[in-house]
């Protein structure tokens, strides 16, 4: 998630959460050597620190935030940068939660983009293909009903199919079937 206004900032919380002997607030995959009075908070990866003191340390999919423990409050600075300069990380998150599963951009680099689709037993979505692009769908877990131009076919735990064309395709998870 991208970094939070005030209100919801983790660092507003230090003085209320359980503590280390070292007075840290530790969250994660975090290892720490030599370090006092810091929250440090990961949610995907290891953050390993040596030798720090009143800083506040949070790496979350979409970024990385450090600040001294004084003015890790001040984020919304940051926030409307962020929005000033159109940085994606302002309005897309990485990860985005949605009623039919979850969706992680992994790369995107000019007009390439991949995506992890995780949908949830018996969802489905639509993709609208609007624009004359590839689309290149492999089933890593389960097994997916893949429909395009009223075509229909399962795909299997490793198969997969690329669809050209400007279309609408439809994604189910089938493997309850």
């Amino acid at each position: 998630m991208p970094l939070k206004p005030r209100s919801s900032y983790p660092s507003l919380k230090y003085d209320f959460l359980p503590k280390d002997e070292n007075k840290n607030v530790i969250a994660g995959d975090v290892f720490v050597e030599n370090t006092k009075n810091c929250f440090i908070l990961s949610q995907q990866r290891l953050i390993a620190v040596n030798h720090l003191k009143n800083l506040v340390v949070v790496e979350t999919p979409d970024s990385i935030f450090v600040s001294d423990m004084d003015h890790s409050r001040d984020v919304r600075s940051i926030v409307s940068r962020l929005k000033q300069e159109s940085r994606s990380e302002y309005h897309q998150h990485r990860i985005g939660i949605f009623h039919w599963g979850k969706r992680t951009f992994l790369e995107e680099k000019g007009d390439f983009k991949t995506a992890r689709l995780v949908l949830n037993p018996g969802a489905s979505i639509r993709i609208d293909a609007a624009r004359q692009i590839s689309h290149h769908l492999m089933v890593l877990s389960g097994s997916a009903k893949i429909t395009a131009n009223q075509r229909s076919q399962i795909l299997e735990y490793g198969q997969s199919v690329t669809l050209s064309g400007q279309f609408i395709i439809g994604i189910e998870n089938a493997t309850d079937r």
